[in-house]
């Protein structure tokens, strides 16, 4: 018997529950919709109570052995539109969730829109062709054969830090603007994403760049001192 009810439940599942939980849904959206009358509100609400009682009955099926059916007054046939992704056949909700749903789905398409990749003015200098060809074959090796290299900040430097490079500091900057554009070209193609690679192995350079030529005045501090101003 245990087994014949186990093979029930395993090969004819109730579709009860998720009729209930939709159909619960947009009649929750029906009431939250401005501009119902007292009546129509009363009748929600009732079909709405009907529908959670349903929902349980058939969630216990398996075990209290009822079948559990959606009687046709509780039916529907079109669901708010933030349900379109499972029916077809939907209406432009106007409830607080339709409008939820709405904004949320704005600020997707602004995210969406945000990661297109667009270049600062201020590293559009040309620098030598002998500098993008050094880096160029640099970076494609970096993206075929060592992604998990973490030298190539102390190949731009010659030394572990910025602060200690014995290079010409004209050099470093005809470089990271190398880096720069042939990273954000590749972005370009391939995905925002691609971005880091410049900030990751130029940053420091870059944002020195950035400074002179908008005549911002840096402001620095130690590690210590920050960690103190921050309480860490």
């Amino acid at each position: 018997m245990l087994f014949g009810e186990f093979l029930k439940c395993r090969f004819k599942p109730s579709y009860a529950v998720g009729q209930a939980a939709d159909a619960w849904m947009m009649y929750m959206d029906w009431l939250l919709t401005p501009g119902l009358s007292e009546s129509e509100c009363d009748s929600v609400k009732e079909k709405i109570n009907r529908l959670v009682n349903i929902y349980y009955d058939a969630a216990d099926g398996p075990k209290t052995g009822k079948d559990v059916q959606i009687h046709a007054d509780l039916k529907v046939d079109k669901f708010p539109h933030f349900m379109e992704k499972a029916y077809t056949n939907f209406y432009n909700s106007t409830s607080i969730l339709g409008k939820i749903h709405d904004r949320v789905k704005s600020f997707e398409d602004e995210k969406a829109q945000s990661t297109e990749v667009w270049r600062l003015p201020f590293f559009d200098d040309g620098p030598p062709q002998s500098c993008i060809k050094k880096w160029e074959s640099l970076y494609n090796e970096y993206l075929t054969v060592a992604r998990q290299m973490s030298n190539e900040d102390s190949i731009l430097y010659g030394a572990a830090e910025f602060e200690l490079s014995p290079r010409s500091q004209k050099v470093i900057c005809d470089e990271a603007l190398a880096i720069y554009q042939i990273v954000y070209s590749n972005a370009e193609k391939n995905g925002v994403g691609k971005c880091g690679f410049a900030w990751k192995v130029a940053g420091h350079t870059l944002c020195q760049h950035f400074m002179v030529k908008t005549g911002k005045i840096p402001l620095g501090f130690s590690l210590d001192m920050a960690r103190q101003m921050i309480g860490r």
